[in-house]
């Protein structure tokens, strides 16, 4: 048996993620989670929308989409370093970032903010929910060691101002 080889008792990432102990699984149980509701939560927005007011329905989609390939951009541009890179650091859930510097601002915090802020024009308590899964999401990624709280802090900012912004400018046009 090769000696390195995991002793653990589940296979592959689980397996690894499983041997850097309970803390490791609940933080990425939240962010897997948060980043479903708020997918399920954007999908059911867009849906009940469509049904009765497309043009809205259309306008929260451009709402998202286009400051989402803004902050894809602006990351590429940057190129920050994850913490796992600078301090030559294994992330706590054992995740191995791509080696192409992309942390600031944080996409899964930003989607959050700006999928939450959105639908507060549409479903108050839904969009509530999201916001609050975006806070959790966000200290869960910079626990796992996958961002600085320089990141996820932007990422909200941006998600929010957004979200805020474009459906203003939906709800005149």
């Amino acid at each position: 048996m090769d000696k390195n080889a995991s002793l653990s008792p589940m296979p592959g990432y689980i397996g690894r993620v499983y041997e850097k102990g309970w803390l490791a699984l609940l933080l990425l149980g939240v962010c897997y989670f948060a980043t479903a509701f708020t997918a399920a939560a954007f999908a059911l927005s867009l849906i009940g929308l469509a049904a009765g007011e497309l043009p809205r329905a259309i306008g929260l989609l451009v709402v998202t989409l286009v400051p989402f390939i803004g902050v894809t951009v602006f990351r590429n541009l940057v190129a920050a370093p994850r913490p796992s890179e600078l301090y030559d650091m294994s992330p706590l859930g054992d995740w191995e970032p791509s080696k192409k510097n992309r942390s600031f601002p944080s996409r899964h915090v930003f989607s959050s903010f700006v999928i939450g802020s959105s639908p507060c024009f549409v479903q108050p308590i839904v969009g509530a929910l999201v916001l609050t899964l975006g806070v959790a999401l966000g200290a869960c990624r910079v626990l796992l060691g996958y961002h600085f709280l320089r990141d996820v802090v932007a990422g909200g900012l941006i998600g929010v101002i957004s979200g805020v912004v474009g459906m203003l400018i939906v709800n005149i046009i």
